[in-house]
């Protein structure tokens, strides 16, 4: 490497750092002129000097703090094309580019969602001057479009938004708090930004590789919500709609702990409230200032979700419940000893905690009549508050005569079992907490509890363990086509599903 070539040891808070690594196919090393490479590299014009590693296959290009657009736009592209002509793959993370506090990393790509053929992607620095105002940004990572920003350590990322969202640039901005506030995992999958080609195409650059680290994005239907913002530089759209959204949040006492807001305006977010009683105000506040609640989830101190659906997947329904009416269900819930922990108007479906059994059949009596006031096709979810993974779920309509079987499993402790039956009872019973229906005892318990119930016509059931069990009958019959789903068709029972089958059909009436 000639020696003009050498750049300091330390950069300066706006120089640029990119590092090229061979990458190719297994068992075949690419034929790579590294140092024509770095020649190559140190003539762009937003170059200011190149410097390689001991072992000279990994490159650190210094990119000037006074390159104008034209500068970082030319060297961008120049980049990309040196990659290929050098023979260096875009998919396997040759380029690492750190500017400031910002970094690059990954591949300069994406994966085709459609084929899943790995395109290479423009890498576009022209943005990077308007990244560098944004003040208080600790971190970046630049990726499809997007910079992915934790805050300095103070400073709050609401105040930071509100300035933030009214700066120049073009690039799509994912903002978080200090990062003792949160937490860092592995990237998503590469693939385009949110709003497609115009969030993949238009960065302060646009790898995607699976070794890039990214903040993980809380779904809506999590309780672990983690503060974070995204939207657009240099949008009024989004400009518009930041405002909306917190003025509204304000005038309902909400804070808004997570937002996206897109390409035009439409906005996601998820906002906490200290009660259950001011989802009254902020009913009066959102109604009036949206059209419909499509796109919040609101989270109360006292436990209940209400989540109205994604504004981009359009998931919102005509007969969505009105809070209103999320209320009334909630007083009646609530009555009966048990807990309405979630309702969406997505999944059409509002999930109920209930204690044990009486108050599980309670229940299925309240949602199945007329004084419901969500609407009766819609489901709804009921578990067990020690297995809160074992939600059985039917529309609401239908509990009042199909609670029987999972009210005598719950009896006999199987708190695991789930039915999910469509038009007919479909029960499955998870081994896990309750008697093990693998040995004797177990089993007779179970047969016990199942034939104690009542049914019409041929029920579905599934035992779950290692070695699974399926088989229909009703509710005094044998048990009609017994296998493992899990398996080939013609293999045989596991024992003690054998023994199982047998036992079953030994008490048939």
């Amino acid at each position: 490497m000639p020696a003009g070539l050498r750049a300091p040891a330390l950069l300066s808070g706006l120089a640029l750092v990119l590092t090229v690594t061979a990458c190719g196919e297994v068992g075949s090393e690419p034929e790579v002129d590294y140092e024509a490479f770095a020649e190559s590299v140190a003539e762009l014009p937003a170059v200011e000097s190149v410097d390689t590693d001991g072992d000279g296959e990994a490159f650190t290009a210094e990119i000037s703090a006074e390159a104008d657009e034209a500068a970082l736009r030319t060297t961008g592209r120049r980049i990309m094309r040196l990659l290929g002509d050098a023979g260096v793959g875009y998919d396997a993370s040759p380029l690492t580019i750190v500017s400031g506090p910002y970094t690059l990393e990954g591949a300069y790509g994406y994966s085709d969602p459609d084929t899943g053929t790995y395109r290479s992607d423009r890498l576009d620095l022209t943005d990077l001057p308007h990244l560098h105002a944004l003040p208080d940004v600790a971190s970046g990572i630049l990726r499809n479009g997007t910079a992915t920003v934790t805050l300095a350590e103070g400073a709050d990322l609401r105040t930071w938004v509100e300035d933030a969202v009214t700066r120049d640039g073009h690039t799509r901005v994912h903002a978080y708090p200090a990062e003792e506030d949160s937490q860092e995992t592995e990237g998503p999958d590469d693939t385009p930004g949110a709003d497609g080609g115009t969030d993949a195409q238009t960065a302060a650059g646009s790898a995607a590789g699976s070794s890039a680290v990214d903040r993980r994005w809380v779904p809506a239907d999590s309780d672990d919500l983690e503060e974070s913002f995204r939207f657009h530089l240099g949008s009024e759209a989004n400009t518009e709609a930041v405002q909306k959204l917190f003025t509204a949040a304000d005038a309902a006492d909400a804070t808004v702990v997570t937002a996206e807001v897109y390409t035009e305006g439409d906005v996601d977010a998820d906002l906490e409230l200290q009660s259950l009683d001011a989802l009254e105000q902020l009913d009066d506040v959102f109604t009036d200032e949206y059209d419909a609640l499509t796109g919040f989830t609101f989270h109360t101190g006292d436990g209940l979700r209400l989540d109205y659906g994604s504004s981009v997947e359009s998931h919102y329904s005509p007969s969505a419940p009105s809070i209103d009416d999320v209320l009334s269900a909630h007083e009646q819930i609530e009555d009966l000893g048990a807990s309405l922990t979630s309702v969406s108007a997505g999944l059409r479906e509002a999930e109920v905690e209930a204690p044990d059994t009486g108050v599980l059949r309670d229940v299925a009596d309240a949602v199945s009549s007329s004084s419901w006031p969500l609407e009766p096709t819609e489901r709804v979810s009921l578990h067990h508050p020690d297995s809160p993974d074992a939600d059985s779920s039917l529309a609401a309509e239908w509990w009042g005569e199909r609670v029987d079987v999972l009210a005598s499993l719950w009896d006999a402790g199987f708190i695991d079992a789930t039915e999910r039956g469509e038009s007919a009872t479909d029960v499955t019973i998870h081994r896990g907490q309750g008697p093990d229906f693998t040995t004797a005892a177990g089993r007779d318990a179970l047969i016990a509890a199942l034939r104690g119930a009542d049914w019409q016509a041929n029920a579905r059931i599934t035992l779950e363990d290692s070695q699974h069990l399926t088989f229909e009958s009703t509710a005094d019959g044998k048990a009609l086509n017994p296998h493992n789903p899990q398996g080939d068709a013609s293999a045989e029972l596991s024992e003690w599903a054998q023994e199982f089958v047998d036992a079953w059909d030994a008490t048939a009436g």
